[in-house]
């Protein structure tokens, strides 16, 4: 015979076995409600019916707090299904790149016009094109660098990209997706589409180089590269 002791901490573990596989809190309190209340009755099916809604549910429904709780849960819930069924799944706008590059780099003022071209030129000849031997026209000797995995300076620079990249024909134009050049000041960010992998479908995001212009260089860089 089953001891009474496990009998009253059976509601317990029916209501912690529900909300595990179903994944629902409500669904799990409601289970051990009900079993609370088939072992108080004795398990006659119309006598439970009768203590769920004479004995529970009509004194929680009379009680103004819990009446009050009630409705704002159904608010918020009614709420959420809204959000839920009128956003369209994949809401996310995908990131274009843009197809006329001279528009980007255009400006009305002739310093920043420079600056946007100067930084267009390094990535296509010296990043993309692999003619590192021109980095001394782009970088300054003391070029800072804020990526973790190169090291600071235009020879360091050197030796790093040097150890992977073999120079070959430059384009005309930078073939990574732009997206937008930027500059303000000293400052000029190139942005571009990444595409990234996902298990649940793919998407894109975007991917951001800045740098920062001395005398007629580049002098410093940031990205929001990790660690590799």
């Amino acid at each position: 015979m089953t001891s009474p002791d496990f009998l009253s901490v059976l509601p317990i573990f029916v209501t912690l076995a529900l909300a595990l596989y179903t994944k629902h809190v409500v669904i799990g309190l409601f289970g051990g409600v009900v079993t609370a209340v088939v072992l108080l009755t004795g398990g006659h099916p119309l006598e439970v019916l009768a203590a769920l809604i004479k004995t529970h549910l009509v004194s929680t429904l009379t009680d103004s707090y819990n009446a009050g709780v009630i409705v704002l849960m159904v608010f918020i819930g009614g709420f959420v299904a809204l959000m839920v069924f009128t956003v369209p799944a994949g809401a996310q706008e995908p990131v274009i790149a843009a197809t006329d590059h001279q528009a980007v780099l255009q400006s009305d003022d002739a310093r920043l016009a420079a600056n946007k071209r100067l930084v267009y030129n390094f990535w296509r000849e010296v990043f993309e094109g692999g003619h590192l031997e021109l980095a001394d026209k782009y970088l300054t000797e003391s070029y800072l660098q804020h990526n973790p995995n190169v090291p600071s300076g235009r020879q360091s620079f050197v030796d790093f990209f040097s150890q992977f990249t073999t120079a070959k024909p430059i384009k005309d134009r930078v073939e990574m997706p732009l997206v937008s050049i930027v500059a303000e000041k000293d400052m000029v960010i190139l942005t571009f589409v990444q595409d990234v992998k996902d298990p649940e479908g793919d998407y894109t995001t975007t991917w951001f180089d800045m740098f920062r212009i001395e005398d007629g260089k580049i002098a410093e860089h940031w990205d929001p590269a990790r660690k590799m």
